[in-house]
């Protein structure tokens, strides 16, 4: 497969990443959930996932605006590896913190949350596997290029 078309489907991927994101607080029901948490504790979710939108949308950006930067410049493989590297790390960090075994136990359900469905009829496990799916093709996207390119 062409890296240009990848690296567009992985602008897409971020552009998605970055609408879901931006939905946490309504999806997650934050205002009522994180009410109980001091001033500092119930900034920090908004704060963290406003930013992670911030990130997502650049990298959209630079997937779309300097595709062939990526694939033809030191720098922008560099680029390309750090994208890769950084869904690695969020999938284990999916794996740490909501590995199949752990979100079994989690007292709240997918179906409890303002997921749109089909999504609000998953299980938690079955909600998981979907986002180690989704994160790993977030590594596949980026790295495949990279490694195309040697």
């Amino acid at each position: 497969m062409d890296s240009k078309v990848l690296i567009y489907a992985g602008g897409v991927y971020h552009v998605c990443w970055a609408i879901f994101d931006s939905f946490w607080p309504l999806i997650l029901d934050w205002e009522k959930r994180l009410s109980s948490l001091d001033d500092l504790h119930r900034a920090l979710p908004y704060i963290i996932s406003r930013l992670l939108v911030v990130l997502y949308l650049m990298l959209a950006y630079i997937s779309f605006i300097h595709t062939s930067d990526l694939i033809e410049t030191r720098l922008g493989r560099t680029m390309l590896l750090f994208v890769s590297i950084y869904w690695t790390i969020r999938f284990a960090m999916q794996i740490q913190f909501m590995s199949f075994s752990k979100i079994k136990k989690f007292d709240i359900r997918v179906s409890d949350v303002r997921l749109p469905w089909p999504v609000n009829r998953l299980s938690n496990q079955a909600f998981t596997g979907l986002l180690f799916f989704i994160m790993a093709a977030g590594v596949a996207l980026y790295l495949t290029p990279v490694l195309l390119t040697q």
